[in-house]
């Protein structure tokens, strides 16, 4: 367990690289805004003095556009930190402020135990190499088959879309990184077919006390079957009144050896080794263009995948040569 003082330092010196000369910005709302001040006394004590915080209106989701100032401001710095409620990831707001050659670290929904023990304790520079090489497989994948114990079943294609190595270090302008240390690929429109059950957690939700099964025809969500929490799950897409939040945008694989799957954070419960999620809704971070009213992730335990018929993970680990530090257990059983 580290301090949140050392926690902020860790984020602005390895994760952002900030530099003494770099301008500074932390966007943040009211409910995450002591947590951006504690950053700004950080940065301003690292001898950061170009350093300012701007205030949004808590979200309601992630994925709403920030007010067109601070977008703007977004675009006018060297480094942003988005310290806020909600994600911003899945925002042309974040589009446009990486085509200004910004760089931006997103904190989405971090507390301070996230920031002082967990996930935030991780070596992310001896972690980015694996990250780096699983991303390599998403990138020159084509065919993709999920399986868990749990009873996912899903197939889907990532031709010609990209993998993307997420291993919370953007230390190069136009650079985007979330503190979920991850591999994923934008899947391909139209095509997901199968049964995915979801046993980990989901962020509408929290932690699964029963498995929700969701059957996927031509890359989006047809049915969804199981108790209360799937009930409750079904209700809050329909409420959205936005069809293209029911579509796949995204296949990830945790990859943090420090992070826990719990419940209580959606970034930890994403990068937990162990485990896979999928996307749905806005696929703007995974080289898309969709811009459905929210984005979010469904987490699976124990996964295996095979990627063009080569076998990568089997029961929640890898069969690829991969050299991740074997720090804590990732999954809480």
């Amino acid at each position: 367990m580290i301090t949140l003082s050392e926690g902020a330092r860790k984020v602005i010196q390895i994760c952002a690289a900030c530099q003494k000369n770099e301008r500074l910005l932390i966007v943040t709302d009211d409910i995450k805004k002591d947590i951006a001040e504690a950053f700004r006394k950080v940065a301003v004590d690292l001898g950061i003095a170009n350093t300012s915080i701007a205030v949004m209106r808590v979200e309601q989701h992630g994925g709403q556009e920030p007010p067109p100032a601070i977008a703007k401001a977004m675009c006018d710095v060297d480094v942003v930190l988005a310290i806020t409620s909600k994600s911003i990831s899945q925002t042309m707001a974040r589009v446009n402020a990486l085509k200004s050659m910004s760089r931006i670290v997103n904190l989405p929904d971090m507390s301070v135990k996230d920031l002082t023990e967990g996930l935030i304790e991780a070596d992310f520079a001896a972690i980015s190499p694996a990250v780096k090489t699983v991303a390599s497989y998403l990138d020159k994948g084509s065919r993709f088959r999920v399986t868990a114990a749990g009873g996912t079943n899903l197939t889907f294609s990532g031709e010609g879309n990209c993998g993307n190595a997420f291993d919370a270090i953007a230390d190069k302008p136009g650079l985007f990184r979330s503190m979920s240390v991850e591999a994923n690929v934008g899947p391909v429109d139209d095509i997901g077919e199968g049964v995915l059950v979801i046993d980990g957690s989901l962020p509408p939700v929290g932690i699964l006390k029963e498995k929700i099964t969701c059957r996927v025809e031509k890359g989006r969500i047809v049915d969804v079957k199981g108790g209360p929490q799937a009930d409750k799950f079904a209700d809050i897409l329909k409420a959205y009144k936005d069809p293209q939040m029911y579509m796949l945008a995204e296949f990830g694989i945790g990859m943090n050896p420090c992070a826990q799957l719990t419940g209580e954070s959606y970034l930890a419960d994403e990068s937990a080794l162990g485990t896979v999620h999928f996307g749905f809704g806005t696929n703007l971070s995974q080289g898309g263009k969709r811009k459905a009213a929210a984005h979010f992730d469904a987490i699976i335990r124990t996964p295996g995948i095979d990627i063009d018929g080569t076998t990568i993970m089997k029961n929640g680990s890898f069969t690829i040569p991969v050299n991740i530090p074997p720090l804590v257990p990732a999954v809480r059983k």
